[in-house]
């Protein structure tokens, strides 16, 4: 997925790719910690615009970019930036979103938090395959049709 996010107090906007799949065990736990919920969880909230997920994340952006770097110094958490949610944009790309959906969508939900599920992530998927140029503008994409192409899991 790509990470933005744009300071607009005259700081540097900065774009990070943040692959689930790359991300260390020991991160993992950590960004578990802090956001206070599961690994999946935490991917979910990145979808839905969580604002807790959201500050985990920059903070794990901004912790590995500073390491990158060769900085001495480690961000702790509470040193995070605040920010103004329009600030930070999270992309999933269509593949990320169908492993998503193949993932929670597995999870015990009542009728209408399915449905809602669902719907925003049928919504979410279009409008990644429109940006990846994999669907048009105006294309009606059904749940079964996003589906077609979900990678299999572990």
């Amino acid at each position: 997925m790509q990470v933005t996010w744009d300071p607009e107090d005259g700081g540097e906007k900065r774009v990070w790719q943040f692959k689930e799949g790359d991300i260390l065990r020991s991160d993992a736990e950590l960004i578990e910690k802090h956001f206070g919920g599961e690994w999946e969880h935490f991917i979910n909230g990145l979808r839905i615009k969580n604002a807790k997920a959201r500050a985990v994340l920059l903070w794990y952006c901004l912790k590995t970019e500073m390491k990158e770097q060769g900085h001495s110094v480690k961000l702790r958490f509470d040193d995070t930036p605040d920010f103004r949610m329009r600030q930070m944009v999270v992309e999933m790309d269509s593949d990320e979103l169908r492993e998503l959906y193949a993932q929670i969508g597995r999870t015990k939900m009542n009728e209408d938090t399915r449905e809602a599920f669902d719907a925003a992530y049928q919504r979410d998927l279009q409008d990644a395959m429109i940006r990846e140029g994999k669907a048009a503008e105006g294309d009606l994409l059904t749940l079964s049709d996003a589906l077609v192409a979900v990678p299999k899991g572990d």
